[in-house]
């Protein structure tokens, strides 16, 4: 049973997941799913679509990132290509637009893929957060060889991947969610589809990481000046805990830095990345953005005094 919500404003549709959604009873797609890209992310998601009872092929550039995904029921596949020929849907999760574009237009690439294949059989699904130009880009070359395609950028962290808690926006072919929406009740509890339109996702999921760049920088500025007005930090938490501002991502977060816990469970590199892509969009729109340009110096700043290596693993 799909759990849709309307939302009659902006006509956005909300794909709930159940509750318990791995221990329930539950209509799993019978579509042959692929899947490229086995980073930290990439693996927990395999993990949660094997897990939930999907037919799961994968592939990677390294093959040996591949073994943990086998080893729990995963097929191997030898190139992008073989995962179009022999599987229903393809999700693909990389590192950024030049290993997408690697993967869509090399040969033994999606592409190469779809030619070989009847028009409209087959569906690829983007979670790599990108520009908004790029994702239009590669929409309307699978689409040109006969492709079906959904952009659903994810930028949260892997904790919530693995708990099949992130939130996903996604824009393009909504018979393409609809087919596969098991797999998106396997890892999200909440997914948005915005519109037909290819890059409204994109711009969304920027906007969304710009506001936790934002978040990030201000707490620990907050932190700081603490300590130097010889406030008591959590004292500060708990009266923050009765306002409007309090969340369990800012109390999470003012716990790890008071116990000087700096490890991040989203990689250093992708929020920084995900706050370049911000800034481009912002100069695109030609709207000024001092404060995110003002967290894209704090991360750079931190990637030279090496703050990367805390990230986790």
């Amino acid at each position: 049973m799909i759990s849709v919500c309307l939302d009659k404003e902006s006509e956005f549709e909300y794909f709930f997941s159940p509750n318990n959604y791995l221990g329930e009873a539950r209509n799993i797609t019978p579509k042959k799913i692929g899947f490229i890209g086995l980073g930290m992310i990439g693996r927990s998601i395999v993990t949660r679509f094997l897990n939930s009872g999907h037919n799961v092929s994968v592939w990677n550039r390294t093959s040996e990132k591949c073994q943990e995904c086998v080893a729990a029921g995963a097929q191997q596949l030898s190139t992008p290509a073989e995962i179009v020929y022999k599987c229903d849907i393809i999700f693909c999760c990389v590192s950024g637009p030049e290993a997408v574009k690697s993967i869509v237009y090399e040969n033994n690439g999606i592409l190469t893929g779809l030619e070989e294949c009847e028009p409209g059989s087959k569906g690829y699904i983007e979670l790599t957060s990108m520009n908004h130009v790029i994702v239009q880009e590669i929409c309307k070359a699978i689409t040109d060889k006969g492709g079906k395609y959904l952009e659903a950028p994810i930028s949260d962290s892997i904790s919530n991947v693995q708990e099949g808690s992130l939130l996903i926006p996604a824009t393009g072919n909504r018979q393409l969610l609809e087919d596969c929406v098991s797999c998106f009740h396997a890892i999200a509890k909440l997914t948005c589809f915005m519109n037909c339109e290819v890059g409204t996702a994109s711009k969304m999921n920027l906007v969304f990481n710009m506001l936790r760049g934002f978040t990030f920088v201000a707490l620990a500025e907050s932190m700081a000046l603490i300590k130097e007005a010889k406030l008591w930090h959590y004292d500060f938490v708990n009266y923050l805990s009765y306002g409007q501002m309090a969340s369990p991502f800012v109390t999470e977060k003012y716990d790890d830095f008071m116990q000087n816990n700096l490890t991040l469970d989203t990689s250093f590199k992708y929020q920084k990345k995900n706050l370049e892509l911000a800034v481009q969009l912002n100069n695109a729109c030609q709207q000024p953005c001092p404060m995110m340009s003002a967290a894209l110096g704090i991360c750079q700043i931190a990637t030279q005094r090496d703050v990367a290596r805390l990230e986790t693993h």
